[in-house]
């Protein structure tokens, strides 16, 4: 055999053994994992047996209830509902659904529900628990194929036989969470796959040059992407960045890609953003002007919030609104507080007064009142709740569709502790908008920019209304970039979605409520994690000349995109009951996130390495041998839990 042969056995040995240890590995996990103990699963079997039991596709609304009654019967006998102190009604009439989860997975793409429902169409429909296996089976195929793509994103970025290529894919194949998402029965897992599959096509492409069958590798697996979930929908746009350096790649025309590249993002930025809404107030999604206006009529200062109210706008769509940092909350929990302002509209009408609202609602009552063009002053009172501390102040003045457009204007909101006289005036001290007197006593206002004078950044409409199409729930990028400005009332917010973040990148499981044993074991994770970061980044600037930056800008662009959609992505629903991110969002990325991660480690072991000369396989043992142990405590915690 010759040193050739050799080679080319060495080099297929390692896909081979990653995927072997794939397959052992996420076996485990679809076996170990009780029915239906994975994020949304029962929703998204729905899914799949629909298409493998029924004609078409199915619509939002559409159900069979005798499927959804053999679900929950399912779920009940595997002590689904034991933490959940109900039991869904199995009588209920056919119009009815019965209740399986909470929301419906039928508005989503196709394609991985298509694929997952080929072996059910094999099987009794009603023997829900085997069709649950064989859909999960299919979704670990989906897994041993990532991890393949795994070795090919290593191979097209280091050298033949660089021990990188061994140890990305078999890390990805061993993080257990990871492997506990692609092993369940969820959309995520196809786009994992899809999107990993863009992401090799794309390197490839941009090492080695244009090519045709490059150019239709990325596209096949950019319209895969589309048809899989909007959480890879950034396959599309990333194609341009996939030609832009795979075309102009040597002397001026890199120069011009990277001009491009600069030039494409400012004029990004400028379309997207703008100036001049009241900071700290979540603006009205549908209003095309400012939260703020310039006017003499201002009972304070030179500027008032205005709130444009049309015909077509839904009330509940109609407002701007301030979270109370909660600080500030906590400290008055369950303290009698007073609340008001100047309000006045372009012409007499009858609105609500302003309304206190906390995570179940409305916290003060609902009262309305006849305002004309001049400013008058209104107030009420209410306690601050003892059992939450996310409040907000909403000034939505309607209750019902308006019938002619109108304008609605506010000045001086004030919220304080303590009762204060409702027919009295209040005062600001000295112009300052936090603190003034109110019959004869001294307040301080808990509401920050309560007059307006002070603007802020704002997305332009047309990104809000592309935003309310792709987002779930008719998410808003004005909220996230509210939620960015106001660190004091949501910096809670990305201070838990980060934490877990990294918990269930490594190791939560069921539905986020099933963690590792031990003593602070998320601690020692997070200090490795951190350890492959920096190692990541001293290994970039060792290696800068050797490395291909038009792959690294790539990289760095669509990871950062995607992880940032990632931290975000509860922020929508800052006034809702809390949403914390798992990184299933992030998952996506999950190859070029390990890679980075496991060069930062391999630099730092490699480096103990030539310090204490021992061995490089000792240096290969401990690597795995933390993996592994990593492996155990998930399966041991798991078996716990559900015990």
């Amino acid at each position: 055999m010759s040193i050739k042969d050799l080679y080319a056995q060495d080099e297929l040995l390692i896909p081979f053994l990653s995927t072997l240890v794939a397959f052992i590995y996420g076996f485990i996990f679809v076996v170990l994992v009780p029915p239906w103990q994975h994020y949304d699963e029962p929703n998204h079997f729905e899914y799949v047996w629909l298409i493998a039991n029924r004609p078409g596709l199915p619509q939002p609304g559409d159900y069979d209830q005798n499927m959804r009654r053999h679900v929950a019967q399912s779920m009940i006998e595997n002590n689904f509902f034991d933490r959940l102190n109900f039991i869904p009604d199995l009588e209920l009439p056919d119009d009815k659904p019965i209740w399986i989860g909470r929301y419906s997975q039928l508005h989503e793409p196709p394609l991985y529900y298509f694929l997952v429902s080929i072996p059910l169409r094999f099987i009794n429909p009603l023997e829900i628990e085997l069709g649950l296996l064989l859909a999960r089976l299919v979704s670990l195929g989906l897994l041993i194929f990532t991890v393949v793509c795994s070795w090919g994103i290593t191979s097209e970025l280091t050298p033949p036989r660089h021990i990188l290529r061994l140890l990305v894919p078999v890390t990805v194949a061993l993080i257990p969470g990871f492997v506990d998402i692609m092993t369940s029965v969820n959309n995520s897992v196809g786009a994992v796959f899809a999107f990993s599959i863009f992401l090799w096509g794309s390197i490839r492409m941009i090492t080695r040059g244009f090519s045709i069958f490059g150019l239709l590798w990325v596209i096949s697996a950019a319209i895969i992407c589309y048809f899989t979930k909007s959480t890879v929908y950034l396959a599309l746009p990333a194609l341009f960045l996939v030609l832009l350096f795979s075309i102009f790649q040597r002397g001026l025309w890199k120069r011009f890609a990277y001009s491009i590249l600069v030039v494409t993002g400012l004029s990004m930025f400028i379309l997207i953003f703008d100036w001049g809404d009241a900071l700290y107030w979540a603006r009205n999604p549908h209003q095309i002007s400012n939260t703020r206006i310039k006017t003499t009529t201002a009972p304070f200062g030179q500027y008032a919030f205005i709130l444009e109210v049309d015909t077509e706008i839904s009330p509940r769509e109609a407002y701007i609104r301030q979270i109370i940092p909660p600080e500030l909350v906590r400290e008055h929990s369950g303290q009698l507080v007073t609340f008001g302002t100047w309000i006045w509209a372009s012409e007499p009408v009858t609105i609500r007064l302003p309304v206190l609202m906390d995570d179940f609602g409305a916290r003060s009552k609902i009262e309305e009142v006849s305002i004309g063009t001049d400013p008058k002053f209104f107030a009420s009172t209410t306690t601050f709740p003892d059992h939450t501390v996310r409040v907000w102040i909403s000034l939505e003045p309607f209750s019902n569709k308006v019938e002619a457009p109108i304008n609605v204007y506010y000045d001086g909101v004030i919220v304080t502790s303590g009762l204060y006289p409702l027919d009295e005036v209040p005062n600001y001290l000295n112009g300052r908008t936090n603190s003034g007197v109110w019959g004869s006593v001294q307040f301080t206002n808990l509401i920050r920019n309560s007059t307006a004078e002070y603007s802020s950044p704002r997305v332009r409409p047309w990104v809000d209304k592309f935003g309310m199409e792709i987002l779930p729930d008719r998410g808003r990028p004005s909220l996230i970039l509210y939620s960015v400005i106001d660190r004091s009332a949501a910096g809670w917010y990305y201070q838990m979605a980060a934490e877990n973040l990294v918990r269930t990148f490594w190791a939560k499981f069921g539905w986020g409520q099933v963690s590792l044993i031990g003593y602070a074991p998320y601690r020692i994770i997070a200090l490795i994690t951190l350890f492959g970061i920096l190692g990541g980044f001293i290994g970039i600037i060792i290696y800068r000349r050797h490395i291909k930056w038009e792959v690294v800008t790539f990289l760095l662009i669509v990871t950062s995109i995607i992880w940032v959609m990632a931290w975000v992505r509860g922020a929508i629903y800052l006034f809702h009951p809390a949403f914390i991110p798992s990184a299933r969002y992030a998952f996506p990325v999950f190859i070029p996130t390990t890679l980075f991660l496991v060069f930062g480690w391999h630099l730092i072991l490699l480096g103990f390495h030539r310090v204490m000369k021992f061995p490089l396989w000792a240096y290969i043992l401990v690597y795995f041998a933390m993996l592994i142990a990593l492996d155990i405590i998930a399966v041991v915690s798991i078996i716990g839990y559900y015990a």
